[in-house]
């Protein structure tokens, strides 16, 4: 009996030392995601195309140094068709004070669709039309999609 408590207590250590192995099916959604990484530059709307094809946004995380709020805007359009300030954002967040309310931090568990090509821009106002650059080293995001 003392043997056998020797043995199962030997392995149950070697097992807790091991790495756990997650099954690919149980992985989460954003496993092998793509990432974007960007410091704002200050000029043309930081407009960045993120992805040239059809896809899915798992998350985005941005920060704002600014005492203002700052918005993120993102076009279903390639870099070259989409034009901050006239054409449609396909999706519109405000990125709060990082000093008031911390990072804006958005998750689309399914992933959010985009048929044509993903390119964000960077402005200070809400409306549509705004084309008002924000400052460089302002902003900060990190989107996540396939």
């Amino acid at each position: 009996m003392r043997r056998l408590l020797v043995v199962l207590l030997a392995l149950w250590i070697v097992a807790a030392g091991s790495p756990a192995v997650t099954p690919a099916s149980a992985q989460p959604e954003s496993a092998g995601a793509l990432t974007h990484s960007k410091i704002s530059v200050g000029l043309t709307e930081d407009e960045t195309q993120i992805k040239a094809t059809a896809g899915v946004v798992l998350s985005i995380t941005a920060t704002n140094t600014n005492a203002a709020a700052r918005y993120l805007k993102c076009y279903d359009l390639t870099a070259a068709n989409a034009a901050p300030g006239t054409s449609t954002p396909w999706l519109r967040l405000a990125i709060p004070p990082a000093a008031t309310s911390g990072p804006l931090v958005v998750s689309f568990p399914s992933g959010a669709l985009f048929a044509t090509a993903l390119t964000c821009a960077l402005v200070t106002g809400s409306a549509d039309s705004d084309v008002t650059e924000v400052a460089a080293g302002e902003i900060m995001w990190f989107i996540t999609y396939k």
